[in-house]
């Protein structure tokens, strides 16, 4: 039947026109979480920052893969320093972190 809501929506594109491009927003959101939320928690002890003994329970040290912080640079994050289109290290991002870089930059 000729004008149908089956042979186009309502934008007039294409469902899988349509489809491609929500995939494709998703996919660019996805990556610039990367950069808004570049640590994750880290995988070796889970985010407890100490590791105890399997014997004597009293004693821990810090984790050696995160360095007793808990929290880890996401990988999708190393990709984007490693080609570059970051800058600063995982730490040193997000709110405030401009401000202080400004700060430093004034007392030297």
């Amino acid at each position: 039947m000729p004008g149908s809501v089956t042979d186009a929506t309502i934008s007039g594109m294409s469902p899988h026109a349509e489809g491609a491009l929500l995939v494709i927003g998703a996919i660019l959101g996805w990556i610039s979480s990367w950069w808004w939320h570049p640590l994750m928690r880290c995988r070796t002890c889970k985010g407890k920052q100490r590791n105890y003994g399997g014997i004597f329970r009293r004693n821990w040290n810090f984790c050696a893969t995160c360095g007793g912080t808990g929290r880890a640079p996401r990988p999708g994050y190393k990709l984007l320093r490693a080609l570059g289109v970051l800058k600063h290290p995982a730490e040193e991002t997000g709110p405030g972190w401009a401000r202080k870089r400004r700060r430093t930059a004034r007392q030297r």
